[in-house]
């Protein structure tokens, strides 16, 4: 069973970082489809907290209406399926990279992949590391290697006990003993002297999983029937409402204090650190909460709500995030995800790019967006020339 709203949500972060990715600056009107300009809730947040929600969705009605068996054969074959993927990619921009360097090419991305060829490959592989622009598939196959146990403690009513082994690992994360240590190990076996490798990645695992658990236990929790969202019609919800703008407002004061040179540094430093994106710092995390609980109840509440403006909102964001290209980018996320890593890649080392001017960067984000269907329709025509 689809749910168009959730397709079409991944389908707009996966647009998002498509955007982001290729680092173009975006201007009017193109800006106000962007709300990362706005908000510290990134779209790789947002594609992992679906992606999770997902997950659990599909692979938890299996454990409840059939058995853990099934349930754990089919995420297993997910699973090798992703990673055929993941091996493809590595393939491809390794070789890519290996190509643009051999015929001349100036791109210092490719030049880092190319070298030391062979360990690239072995630590992308073993999911230890990767080429820029790829974190979220190997972070995802090591989530979904751990997902058929969480989905028996959930389904079994442990999910206190999730929760709080999710909450402990992330305050691990906070610490930055996980990065001395892949300082220290890296030191150790000689990889800050070969290329650009090392093991870890920009996304640390550890903070990263309470996004993708929190995606997972709202999944459970919609898979057996328990997720009841008439307590946010409750009219005490009209007083938290107001609060959620508040902090949405403090949030954005944050992001912005760290761009603010006029500011000291110190301050500076530590909103930076409790912003951080690869750790998923309490700020940024908070941030998370905030808009989630918000679109839902922008979602839910919204149409009916006696305020014109929210009814408006509401409609315009359940409008965009159903929108049929969104959503049919949404229902093929692996696919789209991989090509989107192969064309930001083929424009970032071909195409220069940062010496265009600000038009002709606005019209490639437009065509990369748009060609992010390419792949959907392909797969589409080729299915039923084959049937």
């Amino acid at each position: 069973m689809r749910y168009p709203l959730l397709d079409g949500f991944r389908g707009y972060f996966l647009v998002m970082m498509t955007v982001h990715h290729l680092s173009f600056e975006l201007f009017f009107p193109l800006q106000l489809l962007d709300y990362t300009r706005f908000s510290t809730f990134g779209a790789a947040q947002g594609f992992v907290f679906l992606s999770g929600v997902v997950v659990a969705m599909v692979y938890g009605r299996k454990l409840i209406k059939g058995s853990e068996a099934g349930m754990r054969a089919a995420l297993w074959q997910r699973i090798r399926l992703i990673y055929r993927y993941h091996a493809g990619l590595i393939a491809v921009i390794l070789l890519f990279s290996l190509g643009v360097v051999h015929f001349g090419g100036q791109s210092q991305l490719a030049l880092s992949n190319s070298q030391a060829l062979l360990l690239n490959a072995v630590l992308s592989l073993t999911l230890l590391s990767g080429p820029t622009f790829i974190d979220i598939l190997p972070m995802y196959l090591v989530f979904m290697a751990f997902t058929p146990a969480i989905l028996v403690a959930l389904h079994r009513g442990d999910g206190l006990l999730v929760a709080m082994i999710s909450v402990a690992l992330w305050l691990f994360a906070q610490t930055g003993l996980y990065g001395l240590f892949l300082d220290w190990l890296n030191a150790a076996i000689g990889l800050t002297q070969t290329g650009s490798f090392r093991i870890g990645m920009y996304f640390d695992r550890f903070a990263w999983q309470l996004v993708y658990v929190c995606g997972l236990i709202a999944g459970m929790i919609w898979a057996e029937g328990r997720l009841d969202l008439s307590r946010l019609h409750d009219p005490r919800m009209a007083k938290v409402v107001p609060v959620l703008l508040v902090l949405f407002v403090l949030f954005l004061l944050a992001k912005l204090g760290t761009e603010i040179p006029a500011l000291p540094e110190a301050f500076r430093a530590a909103l930076e650190t409790n912003l951080s994106h690869s750790h998923i710092a309490l700020l940024r995390f908070a941030n998370f909460a905030m808009m989630v609980l918000l679109a839902v109840w922008l979602i839910e509440v919204g149409p009916s709500h006696p305020n014109r403006l929210i009814r408006a909102a509401a409609r315009g964001l359940r409008g965009l995030m159903t929108w049929r290209p969104f959503v049919l980018l949404g229902q093929h996320s692996l696919l789209v995800y991989s090509f989107h890593v192969v064309m930001v890649y083929a424009v970032t080392c071909l195409l220069p790019v940062r010496s265009w001017s600000i038009l002709s960067q606005q019209m490639m984000s437009l065509t990369c967006a748009a060609a992010l269907l390419l792949p959907v329709y392909a797969t589409g025509l080729w299915q039923r020339r084959k049937a």
